[in-house]
């Protein structure tokens, strides 16, 4: 019994020193918040190329193609200058137009007609403090004239995990003659597995002056495109919207659709 009485003193001794360990206020951080744990930013912004001085190229253009030529009919939002290829002879009507909002782009066809084209350019740069990943891409089609079935899309994808582009090489794949609804899967499988350091970036145009290494290519067989207009497209710099040239939209037709990249942290 002696026994007992005396450990009784020592064990609430040491259920004290456990109380208090585990009740006191364990401060990280800084002092003016010492209970917050510093981590790094995730920031991505999208731009057009009318906000940037590294890529010559208009935020938006549209083409019009004739045979095995093509036409260059307006550019809007910067300066950039389109040298046209035997210009048709009646004055084009189809109207494009390119707007963001967050990380979402936007792109807008009007009064389309059997061979339109759009070429469009924008950047997404990792302007955050900490690597990160894609993690998803989304599209939404209006489509009032249910025209999307004659649409194919033309583009390339040019990354840089780094961010320079003057000493390293610049990373580049390209689809042509996709639907509207492949785009996702495919940028998806284009950039999967890449790590994005802070600076890094994704373009839907190329860089001036980078050295370009070509990892895919893919061309859709079955898309409807004549022969010319694969080959034409097959070397492009940018991203495309076509309404195929044996198609028939209804006059004053009009299509748009909002393109959402979202990235996340890199080992999610």
């Amino acid at each position: 019994m002696k026994k007992a009485i005396m450990l009784l003193p020592i064990a609430v001794m040491v259920l004290s020193i456990t109380y208090s360990g585990f009740s006191s206020t364990v401060g990280i951080g800084n002092v003016d918040k010492p209970n917050i744990v510093q981590t790094g930013t995730m920031d991505w912004k999208l731009y057009l190329p009318s906000e940037l001085d590294w890529i010559n190229a208009p935020d938006i253009a549209d083409f019009a193609f004739y045979g095995s030529y093509n036409y260059a009919i307006v550019t809007t939002s910067n300066n950039v200058s389109i040298i046209p290829l035997e210009p048709p002879e009646s004055i084009d009507v189809g109207n494009a137009s390119i707007s963001k909002n967050g990380d979402t782009v936007s792109i807008t066809l009007k009064n389309v007609y059997p061979g339109y084209g759009a070429v469009a350019h924008f950047v997404y740069v990792n302007e955050g403090s900490i690597p990160s990943k894609l993690s998803d891409v989304n599209i939404t089609i209006n489509d009032p004239y249910n025209i999307a079935k004659d649409v194919r899309a033309a583009m390339i994808i040019v990354w840089s995990p780094t961010g320079d582009f003057t000493t390293t090489p610049v990373y580049e794949a390209s689809i042509v003659g996709c639907n509207l609804t492949d785009i996702p899967r495919f940028i998806k499988k284009v950039l999967s597995n890449v790590v994005f350091q802070p600076g890094g970036w994704v373009a839907f145009c190329k860089p001036n002056n980078a050295t370009i290494k070509i990892t895919d290519v893919e061309i859709n067989p079955n898309s409807g495109l004549p022969q010319y207009l694969i080959d034409y497209l097959n070397n492009t710099d940018s991203f495309w919207i076509v309404i195929k040239p044996d198609s028939k939209p209804p006059q004053g037709a009009y299509l748009s659709f909002n393109l959402t990249l979202t990235f996340g942290q890199f080992n999610e």
